[in-house]
């Protein structure tokens, strides 16, 4: 992100958060969950926002907050409000 070079880590994750705060949904990238990334999980699914993958994780307690689809071309006809009913 622009101007995160003069910011903290701390600083730079709750932008991250207030980013996710404000998303539709959060797109995991590949199978690999570390710390940052199980926090940012954990707050979107907090906040109801569903957590989106085309793989899998390989976690087996954080496989459970991520909905699996088949690629991120199915996000154009996918609906994220159904998903947030289920959270």
């Amino acid at each position: 992100m622009q101007g995160e070079l003069s910011l903290t880590p701390k600083q730079i994750e709750i932008q991250h958060l207030e980013y996710i705060k404000q998303s539709d949904f959060v797109w995991l990238f590949d199978n690999y969950v570390g710390l940052s990334t199980a926090l940012e999980i954990g707050f979107a699914y907090a906040n109801k926002i569903p957590i989106l993958s085309d793989q899998f994780i390989n976690d087996v307690t954080i496989s459970q907050f991520i909905t699996k689809i088949d690629s991120i071309a199915t996000l154009i006809n996918f609906n994220c409000r159904s998903i947030n009913n289920d959270i």
